[in-house]
């Protein structure tokens, strides 16, 4: 890879590069320069090999919210029992099944936001569609946004405080959990993620996220889990051979594109890793432009003295 092509407003714009850091979470330019990638779920303990992703969501922010009625106000949502016993998990999942919500609609994750009348809504999930196809992103789009009015229809009849909500944001695109995996020097586990597996060539630190694997052929979580009981994993590392593509060189990646499993993807695929990642990329990239070789061949040394002392 010796850069990359952008096309502008003014036609195309060639960008050169000594090293080239993918940061399109997709993959994009190390699947345009012919690098091995898997994409989806293959066999695992509780699945089969049907390479279907994550699904994609929209999530969107209500206001309005009488805070102190909320759940989150009275002990949590996960702790929070209905008068009739019955829990929010279990009302929305037999909403679910009843047909009151969207058919793949099964949980309604409500997130405190920075103002106490603000909820952050997780709760939109649109399945079987691929996040690298555009016909498929045009139908996440539409789908994702038609599951928005039944969802706050549903929080304004059933949650306590959201009986005056309205929604006051939403994101310019949808949200895309998973695509292509980037074939690396090493891929990470779930073994590896679960037992918190340390490598000498790490340029990632103590990451810890549970393994979140939003189930692509159903509602709720893939592997037997209610929202927020996700498996848990000790913090691992992240070795510099998961961002360095097996067989392209002048390329690194950074994000839920680098070299691992889909279901320890599942666990780094969220925001803080991935930036955590794009430093590290970002660091090897510059001493592989700096000594004039490739990234493969970058003392790894080097990279950790620079991210571990900055960070």
């Amino acid at each position: 890879v010796a850069g990359v092509r952008l096309l502008t407003k003014r036609g195309t714009v060639d960008v050169l590069a000594k090293v080239t850091v993918d940061a399109t979470g997709d993959g994009d330019v190390a699947f345009l320069a012919g690098a091995g990638y898997d994409q989806g779920r293959g066999a695992g303990p509780s699945w089969q090999a049907d390479g279907l992703c994550q699904p994609m969501s929209i999530m969107f922010r209500v206001s309005g919210v009488n805070n102190a009625e909320t759940m989150e106000a009275k002990g949590g949502r996960h702790g929070y029992h209905f008068p009739d016993g019955r829990t929010w998990n279990q009302l929305t999942e037999e909403a679910c099944a009843r047909g009151e919500l969207p058919p793949t609609v099964g949980f309604i994750r409500t997130y405190a936001s920075r103002r106490d009348d603000e909820r952050v809504i997780n709760a939109t999930q649109v399945n079987g569609l691929d996040g690298t196809n555009a016909p498929d992103l045009t139908k996440a789009e539409m789908e994702g946004r038609r599951q928005v009015q039944p969802i706050l229809e549903f929080l304004k009849k059933h949650a306590p405080g959201f009986q005056n909500a309205y929604v006051s944001g939403m994101p310019a695109v949808i949200g895309v959990r998973e695509t292509r995996r980037i074939h690396g020097l090493v891929q990470l586990t779930l073994d590896d993620v679960q037992t918190g597996r340390k490598s000498d060539t790490a340029v990632v630190r103590g990451v810890s996220f549970p393994v979140d694997i939003h189930n692509p052929s159903g509602i709720g979580q893939a592997m037997g889990h209610y929202p927020g009981k996700d498996p848990e994993v000790q913090p691992y590392d992240i070795p510099y051979g998961c961002l360095v593509p097996e067989k392209v060189n002048g390329l690194l990646t950074a994000g839920r594109c680098i070299s691992g499993t889909h279901e320890a993807m599942a666990s780094y695929r969220v925001q803080v890793i991935a930036m955590a990642t794009g430093i590290a990329a970002g660091t090897a990239a510059a001493v592989a432009a700096g000594e004039s070789i490739e990234p493969r061949d970058v003392n790894v040394g080097k990279i950790q003295n620079i991210v571990f002392e900055t960070t």
